[in-house]
């Protein structure tokens, strides 16, 4: 009786140990057979030829590039005036007018595909964002349907 639970237990172990498993197919024609009712409705058939792998570094450079970005830019205000805003790493920014006084400063975030401001008296102002063009310039359209233009800043 001890030699059959020595011999079960190293047969046990034995399988355990040795057995290689094959490497997991992550294909978009494996995945559609194998996984599509455990995805729901993000089907294999819906997301393509891409692999989830492929996806998630695709969408790494896009989540990054949603962050306000850091610099300095000249901002000229739908009333004329202008000034200059800091983006510092890490969320935070400084506004001043064209003699260097701080105007505001605050935070800085991306919400909802916008970029928003909440300045020292807690109001958030929210833009969104034209496509940069060549020389970096951009237009920020307020949610009251006013423009502000943008540009990066330029040393005097």
């Amino acid at each position: 009786m001890k030699k059959f639970v020595i011999l079960g237990a190293v047969a046990l172990l034995s399988a355990c140990g040795s057995k290689t498993e094959p490497a997991a197919d992550t294909s978009a024609a494996a995945m559609s057979d194998a996984s599509a009712p455990a995805m729901g409705a993000a089907s294999a058939p819906a997301m393509g030829a891409a692999s989830a792998p492929a996806m998630v570094a695709a969408s790494a450079p896009a989540m990054a590039a949603a962050a306000p970005k850091p610099g300095v830019y000249d901002y000229t205000s739908p009333d004329g005036s202008k000034g200059v805003t800091t983006i510092v790493p890490g969320g935070t920014f400084v506004d001043r007018d064209t003699a260097g006084k701080v105007t505001d400063k605050g935070k800085v975030a991306m919400k909802d595909g916008k970029t928003c401001f909440t300045g020292e008296n807690g109001k958030e102002n929210c833009y969104t964002d034209s496509a940069h063009a060549a020389d970096g310039s951009f237009t920020s359209t307020h949610a009251d349907g006013k423009v502000t233009q943008v540009m990066p800043h330029k040393k005097k």
